[in-house]
């Protein structure tokens, strides 16, 4: 699971690397002049292309997480019946480790919905 962890939280790392040059992208978008309309739809092509690179991959990895933690979640309970003492320092650290991961899968696909209202909107705005 710690592989995996660091895998997601540096693939999530490079996407909001990437979250952070579209918006830029965006910016500059926003301040090119109407008369050089090419190079305005050029970048609005580009930050449709990077927003939704990000909207895929984002939403795989958030998966990914959640069905690894699932079966965390199962394997652990297996264990814990066979042989689980019950010392309430590690129950309580199982109940903060499960609600630091549903609250990362939870801003992790709000993140995902906010970034497909930003590529519905700046695609409608290319057109119209």
């Amino acid at each position: 699971m710690n592989k995996y962890l660091e895998s997601y939280f540096d693939n999530t790392k490079r996407l909001h690397l990437l979250l952070t040059l579209s918006l830029l992208i965006i910016i500059i978008t926003i301040g090119i002049p109407s008369n050089l309309r090419y190079i305005k739809g050029v970048f609005q092509c580009i930050v449709i292309v990077i927003l939704s690179y990000i909207l895929y991959k984002n939403y795989i990895e958030t998966s990914k997480l959640e069905t690894i933690h699932k079966d965390m979640k199962n394997k652990m309970k297996e264990k814990g019946n066979k042989d689980y003492k019950n010392n309430d320092d590690d129950k309580d650290n199982k109940e903060n480790d499960t609600m630091d991961m549903k609250n990362n899968t939870i801003a992790s696909y709000t993140l995902c919905g906010f970034i497909s209202l930003l590529l519905l909107y700046f695609t409608y705005s290319m057109f119209f």
